[in-house]
């Protein structure tokens, strides 16, 4: 779907619509993290949600004017991904160890310089999925863990949360959609992403008040 305005031509406005959704989203998830006490994890929480709303609101604009040439748009929001990639995992690790040093912080951080090699190196959106699904894969051994050991509370529902958030990746690669036009794949992952970051949220604060 096209639109042109102002002779320019607009493409995918629903998505980037939905764009715009979630990076408010993500930035009210922001400011509802950064307020919360300062406990192991909490800080790293609040820097996800603001990596995926710059992520997604760069979005905006890579599938508005997607009839262009914008590869260095999509590289400036793939960086923010890898970003958010970066903090979930740094959250997590914070969360169940307590620490903020140690071999698991240091994995993530040489794990970090990787990406950014590979990426300005190939320039192409599957490093940028390789290290989502590394990142989502750690985060949830690590608070599956945290769970099981009673170490953090809220896990549960951080789980659940990324549980929906990969379920987003399956409905992108099924090309699942309401209607082709109006309500397409990408629609239908930004709905579930609003949902899991709400959930998420929700477990990060629930893992803050009972540290105190």
């Amino acid at each position: 779907m096209e639109i042109e305005l102002f002779g320019l031509i607009l493409s995918e406005p629903v998505t980037a619509f939905g764009n715009l959704l979630l990076a408010m989203v993500c930035f009210y998830a922001f400011r509802q993290t950064k307020s919360l006490a300062s406990t192991h994890g909490i800080s790293a929480w609040s820097y996800f949600f603001l990596t995926l709303g710059a992520s997604t609101f760069i979005g905006i604009f890579s599938h508005l004017f997607s009839s262009y040439d914008v590869q260095w748009l999509k590289l400036f929001g793939w960086v923010f991904a890898g970003l958010t990639a970066y903090f979930t995992q740094t959250a997590s690790v914070e969360q169940v160890t307590k620490q903020k040093t140690g071999t698991g912080m240091w994995m993530v951080k040489v794990q970090l310089v990787l990406f950014f090699i590979a990426l300005f190196w190939f320039r192409v959106f599957e490093v940028v999925l390789v290290t989502t699904v590394i990142s989502l894969l750690t985060v949830l051994l690590l608070q599956a863990y945290g769970y099981w050991k009673k170490l953090v509370k809220g896990s549960e529902l951080i789980i659940f949360g990324f549980v929906i958030s990969v379920l987003t990746a399956v409905g992108r690669l099924m090309n699942l959609s309401i209607h082709p036009i109006w309500f397409n794949h990408h629609d239908v992952a930004h709905l579930l992403m609003i949902v899991a970051c709400l959930v998420i949220l929700a477990g990060v604060k629930r893992a803050a008040h009972s540290a105190l």
